[in-house]
């Protein structure tokens, strides 16, 4: 079931000049996806000029920074506090159904969850209702002239072999051009693998059987070796032993107990481990290692 139409949507978008601008592109957009709402920007007064005619908005709301940092430096807790209150009060009683924190810094998080409003979609930040991402790629060879070179290719890159030669072997393809893993770690290991094999003529091969990636989200997802499902459906007598967090006592003595381990094996060695937590990417290096040397 889909969530209603918000009637009543604010951008917080609070400094710079020039960001304010880059983000004014937000106002159109919602505005042909919502044309009934009311619109309205959350900014800091130097800001305001640049958003008080635009015919889009219903409102310009200004947050009153030079006004709070004034009360702190000459220490009146009580009137800042005050202040606050009353900043937070009034943005409640707009009574928003849409906050999109355009900035995604703490500041501007603060300020939309002062709102109250019951969805609140951030960039970069760890308070919100809704996650937004927007990720893919794809390479980009098509007007290479790679036909003349006698090397084959298709939407999703290069086509290589382990020793990352093309089907013209003397044209070597590494990093996200060629069909594979697309990280930036994996690039610079593919260079050594090529510096071998057109250099020094050593038949180097690529193996990605122990390869980590980590998502920075919070909790972090962390991955080495291969997934519980890559590992069935190639290997046999695969099993998988699984660890929460909650069992950790440094995840419990830092209050951080979402997310587990999840290790994958096949007749006894490890050939994949899953993590999801706090600092999962750092965790993953011994499992790394386990797993590249066999273990």
């Amino acid at each position: 079931m889909s969530s209603p139409a918000p009637r009543r949507i604010l951008i917080v978008r609070l400094s710079a000049l020039g960001d304010v601008v880059m983000a004014s592109g937000l106002i159109p957009a919602l505005r042909q996806r919502y044309p009934d709402a009311e619109i309205s920007w959350l900014t800091e007064a130097p800001a305001a000029p640049l958003l008080r005619h635009n015919p889009r908005l219903k409102d310009v709301l200004i947050w009153p920074r030079a006004e709070w940092r004034k009360l702190w430096q000459s220490r009146q807790w009580g009137s800042l506090w005050r202040a606050i209150q009353a900043f937070r009060k009034d943005l409640r009683e707009r009574q928003f159904d849409l906050v999109l924190d355009a900035q995604g810094l703490l500041k501007s998080g603060i300020c939309a969850w002062f709102t109250g409003a019951p969805r609140r979609i951030s960039i970069m930040a760890r308070e919100g209702s809704h996650l937004l991402i927007a990720a893919g790629r794809k390479p980009n060879v098509q007007q290479l002239g790679l036909e003349a070179a006698g090397i084959d290719f298709t939407p999703r890159g290069i086509a290589v072999d382990r020793r990352l030669r093309t089907s013209n072997t003397r044209v070597f393809a590494i990093g996200d051009c060629r069909q594979g893993p697309q990280f930036t770690h994996v690039a610079g290991y593919e260079a050594g693998i090529i510096l071998q094999n057109a250099l020094l003529r050593l038949p180097a091969k690529v193996d990605y059987s122990a390869l980590p990636r980590v998502v920075y989200t919070d909790p972090e997802i962390a991955q080495t070796g291969m997934t519980e499902a890559e590992a069935r459906a190639i290997l046999p007598g695969v099993t998988t032993h699984v660890w929460h967090m909650a069992e950790n006592d440094r995840a419990q003595a830092e209050r951080r107990t979402d997310g587990m381990v999840k290790i994958i094996a096949a007749k006894g060695r490890i050939v994949g481990t899953s993590i999801v937590g706090n600092h999962a990417g750092e965790l993953l290096h011994p499992w790394t290692l386990a797993i590249s040397a066999r273990r």
